[in-house]
């Protein structure tokens, strides 16, 4: 529908047109079916793949702030050299893996995968921040 609106109408995130919310939310409609499929047919399988999520999930407001405090401290850090250390970090790590903007989200992956130890640490000895 959204495809055939089109036509009609402007497909503009900024603006929220019609075709581009009907677009959106159909292929949103389609990725959820997959994943309930993956679920019913090899749940074994999707339960070690979304495990992680779960773990974020557990103490997500506990991880979003101990990663930024993190961060921050790191951007306010210096090397010997006078660098700043997170983007040190960066350079020393995946800087030459392709290009920059791969390389970046290569970083960002691997932030995310460090930050997996301690939400699994909280997980397992069941610590929950609650508000």
């Amino acid at each position: 529908m959204g495809f055939g609106w089109s036509s009609f109408d402007i497909i503009s995130k900024p603006l929220w047109t019609a075709p581009y919310a009907l677009i959106t939310s159909g292929l949103f409609m389609w990725v959820l079916a997959l994943l309930q499929l993956g679920f019913m047919l090899v749940p074994d399988i999707m339960e070690n793949i979304f495990c992680i999520c779960r773990n974020f999930g557990r103490n997500a407001l506990l991880m979003y702030i101990l990663s930024e405090l993190v961060q921050s401290f790191l951007w306010s850090l210096k090397t010997p050299d006078g660098e700043l250390v997170y983007p040190w970090l960066w350079e020393i790590s995946v800087k030459d893996c392709g290009s920059t903007a791969f390389s970046i989200l290569l970083f960002s992956m691997m932030w995310i995968l460090f930050w997996r130890i301690p939400a699994r640490l909280l997980a397992r000895r069941g610590i929950l921040l609650r508000l």
